[in-house]
């Protein structure tokens, strides 16, 4: 059945936007994602992954997504208005997928968290949720291949439009590092250039801690 999942390895692509190490949801105020509580029932785990054309065209990966979407749809052909893929190529050509997973659930009334996605180096072995700490973060720019679960819904419907949406999702469970870019929270991300230090010539006593 089209509804049952399955998981897959993409190829190696670039890291975009990842949101991995702690959910986030979508903040209407600031118009962009913040950090969630991992209890947030409106949070995920998402990142984005970029893959060049040729890299991605030429995969086991793209054209199990294509089987599954072509028998997706044509189960419900004629009983939905809109459709949502697994990946979009952008303006540059590039292909584009979104995988995510949903922070938490309730159970008997109760909050639940969903387990994180999991994240390794390149030999696969080292669990880097250990290494993510003090601000440490993974950046867009990384390189990454990711492990995958397809789920395909029955179609929804959108509460402001009122269209039926067929949609193909992808749960992130895994992601392996190939180039990790690291962003550290607290600094401007700008590098030293030739100048005077400020501190320089200051005795340790007028150091602030």
């Amino acid at each position: 059945m089209a509804d049952k999942k399955q998981a897959f390895v993409t190829p190696v692509g670039e890291v975009q936007h990842p949101w991995i190490v702690d959910p986030s949801k979508w903040d209407n105020d600031k118009g962009r994602s913040v950090k969630a509580d991992r209890d947030d029932l409106n949070a995920y785990y998402n990142v984005n992954i970029m893959f060049d054309a040729n890299t991605f065209d030429d995969s086991d990966f793209k054209e199990t997504l294509d089987n599954l979407w072509k028998e997706h749809k044509k189960q419900w052909a004629g009983k939905f208005d809109k459709e949502r893929p697994p990946y979009k190529k952008n303006d540059e050509g590039m292909y584009v997928i979104k995988p995510r997973r949903k922070s938490a659930f309730m159970k008997d009334k109760q909050v639940q968290q969903f387990q994180a996605p999991h994240l390794s180096d390149c030999l696969g072995t080292t669990d880097l949720r250990d290494y993510f700490v003090n601000g440490r973060l993974p950046a867009t720019g990384s390189t990454a291949r990711v492990k995958v679960s397809s789920y395909l819904p029955a179609p929804t419907k959108n509460p402001q439009t009122k269209e039926k949406v067929l949609k193909f999702e992808l749960d992130l469970l895994a992601l392996q590092f190939s180039d990790l870019v690291e962003f550290k929270s607290g600094g401007s991300g700008l590098g030293a250039i030739d100048g005077v230090p400020v501190m320089a010539g200051m005795d340790d006593e007028d150091i602030p801690i």
